[in-house]
């Protein structure tokens, strides 16, 4: 800080400021000014005396070229235009220019530079950072920065980089384009953005089983007797022990949908129309309450992001959220390559977390070891249950595995300490404008309670807070010894504020790994179950297309489940190990 810096050429076109570089001794910006100015043929400029006393950052970010401009913006449209004016002219010429100059610099800087900084040295972007944002600070003739809320940036060849302006406090962003995961640096004094905090914060209904809770189903004792008489023999299955068969049958209509999900009134009427359910009157009872504001489909639609929202946008992302992919290798053919494909494509660096494959001679004792799964579990206990009559769930294999990975992930999530975490499943396609949709949804309408989000979730219970955004209930409806389930559904793309996980994680596997409950192995049923204890939200996945959809790959939890009812997998007495036949 406060160093005097020089200035410096790139190829003669683009002018850039070396000044008050906190990552940059005097020295090596002097070096690099040479190198630059010898490079391009033209000499350097003058000195541009004292620092300001601020810190500065660098960024290497690649992004595609943007043409979009937004008429009521016309900085932002002359920043596009010159990043495509830049690129489209240096494209014939930019790989041995930027070979020459990559080599001049490296022989000519005195000193070690760290060596993330010489990585596409061609989109090295030097701009000076100030206490607040200031427009007029970025004259610079050849260069553009744009100030938008608390980020500054600048365009240079086509690449863009983001420099945070609040506080004095600075960011650096180095991406690497062929790689799954980005460097980031994020320097004391930046400032999150978490949540809006001017976003009301729902109370929930008190869950209450006696028939005035508000979020019961409350139907007169005729309604429910024709409902159980209709309904008891075709889901000959269910258990009968605290059932309200009205809900049951409404619920086996959502069900029966997933792969077209349909606002809770058509599901209704569809219900409705097959004796499922009585006819509504009065106050009719809605799973999702103010369905109106968020259970429509057309709210899944795109809108149209200007360029400054876009830039905005991943200036966020980048500095506030890492991406995890959880996959179980050679299970399905074509599902990693086709996410990892995906969110290359989307400029979204990930990082691949293992599935946990329970078929495996002692894999169960390492997931407990690695505490992915609790020690005190017992999995021929569990799976006992889930064969018995009362549960009629089938093998648990699969499910095991699946919930034991997502909690993997979570490990690394804490151990990574990056504020927000997105979980993928490896069967999901993210939405092309991704980054833009969760930028949005985190700033525009999360609550500052929130601790976890569910990107997709079916058959949704709770309350509408506001266009793309519920609060998740637990469902009253059901009685606990099924975990409440049958709502909610939907882990495959989950956000996490990772301040909030440990404690979340440490309950949300007591819960799980209750070998008396079974259907709580399900992670999302289990989760919804615990929604009056953490602030949980969802988007509805009626709204289409979404934040993701799903790919049409199957389920690998499905397939292990029916290989293990099948024979095809077994248990030793002890529950603790699982074998294949070969392995036995």
């Amino acid at each position: 800080q406060g160093r005097a810096g020089g200035h410096c050429r790139l190829g003669g076109r683009l002018a850039c400021r070396c000044k008050a570089l906190a990552l940059l001794p005097r020295e090596q910006c002097r070096s690099l000014d040479a190198a630059m100015a010898a490079a391009s043929g033209a000499g350097p400029m003058q000195s541009s005396g004292s620092g300001s006393g601020s810190e500065g950052g660098i960024g290497t970010s690649r992004s595609e070229s943007r043409r979009q401009t937004n008429e009521e913006d016309v900085n932002m449209g002359h920043l596009v235009s010159i990043a495509d004016s830049a690129r489209s002219s240096d494209m014939g010429r930019r790989g041995s220019a930027t070979s020459a100059r990559s080599s001049e610099f490296k022989r000519s800087r005195s000193g070690r530079l760290d060596s993330e900084l010489t990585t596409g040295f061609e989109d090295l972007l030097w701009c000076e950072t100030v206490p607040l944002c200031d427009s007029s600070l970025c004259k610079q003739r050849e260069a553009s920065c744009l100030c938008i809320g608390r980020w500054k940036l600048a365009v240079i060849l086509g690449s863009v980089s983001f420099v945070s302006c609040v506080g004095g406090g600075a960011l650096w962003v180095a991406r690497n384009a062929w790689s799954n995961q980005c460097p980031l640096r994020s320097l004391e004094g930046l400032p999150l953005a978490l949540c809006n905090a001017t976003a009301p914060r729902p109370t929930l209904d008190p869950l209450i089983n006696s028939s005035r809770g508000e979020r019961l189903w409350e139907l007169e004792e005729e309604e429910l007797k024709t409902c159980r008489e209709r309904n008891q023999e075709q889901f000959w299955w269910q258990y009968p022990e605290d059932r309200n068969w009205c809900w049951l049958g409404l619920k086996a209509k959502c069900h029966a949908m997933l792969q077209e999900p349909r606002p809770w009134s058509e599901v209704h009427d569809l219900a409705e129309a097959e004796n499922l359910v009585p006819q509504r009157h009065g106050d009719p009872f809605f799973p999702l309450k103010g369905a109106d504001l968020c259970d429509r489909k057309e709210l899944g639609q795109s809108r149209p992001w200007t360029a400054a929202e876009r830039l905005a946008a991943r200036a966020w992302f980048d500095s506030h959220v890492a991406v995890y992919v959880v996959s179980l290798p050679g299970e399905v053919a074509g599902r990693w390559k086709m996410i990892s494909k995906r969110l290359r494509s989307l400029g979204i660096c990930f990082t691949h977390v293992t599935g946990v494959d329970v078929r495996s001679l002692g894999s169960l004792e390492l997931a407990k070891e690695s505490g992915w799964v609790l020690e005190s579990f017992n999995y021929s206990r569990a799976q006992e249950k889930a064969y018995s009559e009362k549960y009629q769930m089938g093998a648990i294999l699969g499910t095991v595995g699946v919930t034991a990975a997502h909690f993997k992930a979570h490990a690394e999530i804490i151990s990574d300490n990056r504020p927000l975490a997105v979980v993928f499943e490896d069967d999901v396609n993210p939405s092309s404008d991704f980054v833009e949709r969760l930028w949005s949804l985190v700033n525009v309408e999360l609550p500052c309670d929130w601790e976890v989000v569910s990107l997709m979730s079916t058959c949704p219970y709770g309350r509408c807070l506001s266009p793309h955004l519920m609060r998740v209930e637990p469902d009253a409806n059901e009685p606990e010894w099924r975990c409440r389930q049958g709502v909610n559904w939907g882990a495959q793309g989950m956000l996490y504020r990772t301040s909030a996980l440990p404690h979340l994680r440490e309950r949300w596997q007591s819960i799980v790994f209750d070998e008396e409950r079974p259907h709580c192995l399900n992670m999302d049923t289990a989760l919804a179950s615990l929604s009056n204890e953490f602030a949980y939200y969802a988007v509805p996945a009626v709204q289409n297309p979404g934040f993701i959809s799903l790919s049409d790959l199957g389920s690998v939890r499905f397939t292990i489940n029916a290989a293990a009812a099948s024979g095809e997998f077994s248990v030793d007495d002890s529950g603790e190990s699982v074998r294949s036949p070969l392995q036995l």
